[in-house]
Formats: C-alpha cells, sequence, structure tokens
C-alpha cells in the first residue's frame, strides 16, 4: 500500500483594503435599515388596525334619545324613545322609577301609569314596554306611552307630573358589546 498523504491548506486572505472595509460597513448599514425600516412597519400596521378598530366601534355606536310630543289641540301626550345613532341598540335592562322607588312588575311601564293615571283625569292611554333582549334599529321610535288627557287637563300638566314623579334607565349596549345607559333624567 502506498502511503496517504493528506493535507490541509488555509488560506488567510491578506488585510482588505479601503474598499473591503467600505463594504462591510455598508452592508452593516443596509442590514440595520432593513430591521429598522421592518419594525416602522409592523408599528404602523398596528397602529392602522387599531384605528380600523376604533372606526368599526363608532360606525355601529347606537344613542337612545327620550323626546316628548305634545298636541295641545288633541289634548295628547307621547314619551318615546329614539335611537339616533348609527347602530342597533341592544336592550338589556330597563328600570322604571315612581316617587323615587323601583317599580317591580312584569309590565314596570302599565304598573307605574296605572298608579298615575288613578287620579289624573284622562279619556285614554296607551303604552308599550322596552323588551329586554329586542334590537332598536336606527331612527326606529319606541312609544312608551301615549295619554290623552281630558279637556281640563293639558297635557303640558300631564308632562310635569311626568317629570317630577317618573323616570326610567335603560342599560343597552353595541352589537361589539359596549355598554351604554339612558337615563330620561338627562333627556
Amino acid at each position: 500500500m502506498e502511503p496517504m498523504i493528506d493535507s490541509v491548506v488555509y488560506v488567510i486572505p491578506q488585510a482588505g483594503g479601503l474598499l473591503t472595509e467600505w463594504a462591510t460597513l455598508l452592508s452593516t448599514i443596509a442590514a440595520t435599515a432593513s430591521v429598522i425600516i421592518a419594525c416602522a412597519a409592523l408599528w404602523l400596521t398596528r397602529k392602522q388596525i387599531h384605528m380600523h378598530e376604533q372606526h368599526n366601534r363608532l360606525m355601529v355606536k347606537p344613542h337612545l334619545d327620550g323626546m316628548t310630543h305634545i298636541d295641545g289641540g288633541e289634548c295628547l301626550y307621547r314619551y318615546e324613545i329614539t335611537n339616533n345613532g348609527i347602530g342597533p341598540a341592544i336592550i338589556t335592562d330597563a328600570t322604571v322609577f315612581l316617587d323615587d322607588e323601583q317599580v317591580v312588575a312584569d309590565d314596570e311601564v302599565e304598573r307605574a301609569m296605572m298608579i298615575l293615571m288613578s287620579d289624573t283625569p284622562h279619556r285614554n292611554w296607551g303604552h308599550e314596554p322596552p323588551a329586554i333582549g329586542s334590537y332598536i334599529m336606527p331612527g326606529q321610535c319606541v312609544q312608551l306611552i301615549t295619554v290623552e288627557t281630558d279637556k281640563g287637563y293639558p297635557p303640558t300638566a300631564f308632562r310635569q307630573r311626568i317629570r317630577e314623579r317618573t323616570y326610567l334607565i335603560v342599560q343597552y349596549q353595541s352589537i361589539y358589546a359596549q355598554p351604554f345607559t339612558f337615563d330620561s333624567r338627562k333627556a
């Protein structure tokens, strides 16, 4: 057998000149700039997503508002809740208060009205209670109470009586489950 000779050759480059050092420096700068640009793009993307989510929430935000309508000629008083917001309002709770005490009944609006109407001159009245879990679409009205008063008892007097003795608190939410509160004392 013949002897085998293994050998390893090491090549050590000579110290590069100025051009090699500049190339290394420019390569490092380019890599650093790439990392900075990627981080800035990530930050701007997250910011844009956050702004988009805020926009989506605003585009479906409901706003309940109480409205009083009085027709003196017909002796009619009507109180309604209107959704003046952009998105639907989902009713989660509704509480009627009479003389600062919560009315507890299957139909709180009817119970409060029966108490108020027992000593108030009127010809006719009707109501529609806010249903828990129902949606009030944008622009939709829920006529809570309609009262036809006697000719000698103007609807403005009945409105004053309602405002002095009763109020309504409605808890509602948007389709994103953002909670809101309607208080008839502030409307």
